[in-house]
């Protein structure tokens, strides 16, 4: 089995950090943003979604 790097560039939006699994990533979300690519917004407990 090859494990392959599936980080591709942009797999994580709004300046999230992709983490490389077996098969699979992961997004690391910075402050103020959540989601599984890191794509939903969050200020003052309200959720913006970018596109």
């Amino acid at each position: 089995m090859i494990d392959v790097d599936n980080c591709t560039p942009g797999a994580c939006e709004n300046g999230g950090t992709c983490i490389d699994g077996i098969d699979t990533f992961s997004c690391l979300c910075p402050p103020g943003f959540k989601g599984e690519q890191c794509q939903t917004c969050e200020f003052n407990n309200t959720r913006y979604f970018t596109m």
